[in-house]
């Protein structure tokens, strides 16, 4: 009798060792993946912060610029982890960046002057995209 008492409480055992050690194994996956996400979404709106520091500099949308400005590729693969581990107003902040710069990147091509409300507009993403980099990232951006 006592040694399948002690044949039962090893099963148990061996179970809360395994499922403790899968919860840990797959608590470090996840926070991996959280840091990796993290650092290349904030490297993506650092790119996106100096390109509207530049627009913002001019007095004219640009003409002819190259493919990778206003890239969206790393919020894009990355979403569904950031939004399951951000909080609600972090995740809000950047869905609502990257949706103004993807409208920004239609206004290129025609050179047509900044408007005084385009000017505001840049300037707030500009600020909203130096805020959501510090978040994810800790570093502050410019000078």
């Amino acid at each position: 009798m006592s040694a399948a008492i002690f044949g039962l409480i090893g099963v148990v055992v061996g179970a809360l060792v395994t499922g403790g050690v899968d919860y840990v194994m797959q608590r470090r996956r996840e926070k991996a993946e959280l840091r990796q996400a993290r650092r290349v979404v904030a490297g993506e709106l650092s790119d996106l912060w100096y390109q509207l520091e530049t627009i913002t500099a001019g007095d004219r949308w640009p003409g002819e610029v190259p493919e990778e400005w206003f890239a969206s590729r790393m919020w894009e693969a990355h979403r569904p982890v950031l939004a399951s581990q951000l909080s609600d107003e972090d995740w809000n902040e950047l869905a609502r960046i990257y949706s103004i710069a993807t409208k920004f990147r239609a206004m290129f091509g025609a050179g047509e002057a900044l408007t005084d409300e385009d000017k505001l507009n840049l300037k707030n993403v500009l600020h909203s995209a130096g805020t959501a980099h510090y978040r994810l990232s800790g570093r502050q951006l410019g000078s």
